[in-house]
C-alpha cells in the first residue's frame, strides 16, 4: 500500500480534493485514526520521508478537523479494544 500512496496525493491542499474536507477524507478518518494500533502491536508507522510528506499533512489536517476531532476515541481505548 505504501508504494502507491504518492499517487493518492496529487492535489493542492491538505485534503483529498483540495482546501476543503470532503466525504473521502471523513470516510477514511476512522481507519487512519487506528494507525496507533498498528504502531502499538506491530511497530508500524508511515515513515517520515519526503515521499510520504503529503500523507502526514493530510493525516494531521483530517484528524484535527473540527468535524472529525470530537468523534475520535482516545488512543488507549483503541489499543485496549484491539
Amino acid at each position: 500500500m505504501l508504494a502507491h500512496i504518492e499517487n493518492l496525493f496529487l492535489w493542492e491542499g491538505p485534503f483529498t480534493h483540495g482546501a476543503e474536507i470532503g466525504i473521502s477524507d471523513i470516510v477514511m478518518a476512522p481507519w487512519f485514526d487506528r494507525m496507533c494500533v498498528l504502531e502499538h502491536y506491530k511497530n508500524f508507522v508511515v515513515p517520515d520521508l519526503k515521499i510520504y510528506e503529503k500523507w502526514h499533512i493530510w493525516e494531521k489536517a483530517v484528524l484535527e478537523h473540527p468535524a472529525v476531532k470530537p468523534t475520535r476515541e482516545p488512543k488507549e481505548k483503541l489499543i485496549a479494544h484491539y
